[in-house]
């Protein structure tokens, strides 16, 4: 799924705390709403840390009324002085916004990645206002960063069950589903996002890569170009359609989605990637080299881009490079079997038999498929090992 950038995160932020605290109604100094707003202005400005440093003292302002007082101070530095508020003796007052000032900092603290202390945020959120819809979506967004794809959809689940228009929540539990395999599921949290938000361009997308893994290459398309439609300026929306127009071996097309993926974002290493590969298969050995070189140069720990250099490499004669592009691949990624029947299939062009089994039998006990898939190429290379007669 496409995931927010920090410029995405802190644009969300801010129009959903400007929202939210403006439309709150409690019993707080006015101070706490000047601080609000100085933290919604440096966020702005991309000034986290001041931003969690307002919204740290609004917290502590919201949270100060007693039974008959409250704490307050003249400025953000100033001292702390008890203020009397007369016919409230006895009452307890729980303010609203303390709840809001927690939840914004724990946005906050998840645009800097403080995920540990962006969840402890949205637990005391929830404490004070356990039916706090925003609070339970905002946490799971933060399990799901961390990769608790069970606690992200309980989140998200609770979310929904208390406000079910929330469109971001049905596409971030769309994307949970997603990552656990459930498509079905998926597609169905997409379309609702869509039916809420008809210009959701982020849910056309993740819905188009949804459909593409059953198969549903038309309709994947057919999203793929309304996201694009939606905002022209998304690199990955190109690079998802790109990746679908490669499947179907419409490769000129996919190159020109991957040059204006590029063109819109020239370190998208995984477009470099993608577009070498097309560029292999198309007989530009150089660029698509090149482009291997830049992936791998943006990303040193993308082992995709290394095995496809590996290929490369392999097919070009270069099997010394080979081997050592495709042990990269297989120290950054273990578990991926291709590179271990590439590095075989080099390791046999050196006849280095032995350990070309090896590396098969560890390819096979990963990916037993692909055993029959690379019958022939491996008689092939043993039959160029056998003597002449």
């Amino acid at each position: 799924m496409a995931r927010l950038t920090d410029a995405g995160r802190i644009f969300l932020l801010l129009s959903f705390i400007a929202a939210i605290f403006a439309a709150a109604h409690g019993q707080t100094p006015h101070s706490a709403e000047d601080l609000f707003r100085r933290a919604q202005q440096r966020l702005k400005e991309n000034d986290i840390e001041g931003a969690i440093a307002d919204l740290t003292i609004v917290i502590e302002l919201t949270s100060s009324l007693r039974s008959g007082e409250f704490r307050a101070r003249d400025s953000p530095n100033g001292a702390w002085r008890i203020v009397d508020t007369p016919g409230t003796k006895g009452v307890r007052v729980v303010d609203p916004r303390t709840a809001v000032a927690f939840n914004a900092r724990g946005m906050a603290k998840f645009v800097k990645r403080d995920y540990d202390g962006a969840i402890a945020d949205f637990d005391s959120a929830l404490r004070i206002s356990p039916g706090f819809a925003e609070a339970h979506f905002r946490r799971g967004v933060v399990w799901e960063t961390k990769g608790d794809f069970e606690r992200a959809l309980a989140d998200y689940d609770r979310a929904l069950k208390l406000n079910p228009h929330l469109a971001e929540a049905h596409n971030r539990r769309g994307g949970a589903h997603y990552s656990r395999g459930a498509v079905e599921a998926a597609i169905y949290d997409f379309s609702r996002a869509i039916e809420l938000s008809p210009r959701f361009a982020e849910s056309y997308s993740n819905r188009g890569l949804s459909r593409q893994s059953k198969g549903d290459w038309r309709n994947a398309i057919a999203d793929f170009d309304r996201a694009i439609e939606i905002n022209p300026r998304n690199a990955v929306f190109y690079f998802n359609r790109g990746a679908a127009k490669q499947a179907q071996d419409n490769l000129k097309a996919a190159i020109a989605d991957y040059d204006r993926a590029l063109e819109l974002d020239p370190g998208f290493s995984r477009a470099y990637n993608n577009r070498g590969v097309v560029r292999f298969i198309l007989g530009d050995s150089d660029g698509a080299m090149n482009d291997y070189n830049q992936a791998i140069a943006l990303d040193p720990h993308g082992a995709d881009a290394y095995r496809n250099r590996g290929l490369a490499r392999y097919v070009t004669g270069a099997l010394a490079e080979a081997i050592a592009d495709l042990s990269q691949a297989i120290a950054l990624n273990p578990r991926e079997a291709e590179s271990y029947a590439l590095r075989g299939l080099v390791k046999l062009g050196l006849g280095r038999q032995s350990e070309a089994e090896s590396d098969f039998a560890q390819s096979f006990a990963l990916t037993p498929d692909l055993r029959l898939k690379l019958a022939e190429c491996i008689e092939e290379a043993k039959r160029k090992l056998a003597p002449k007669r």
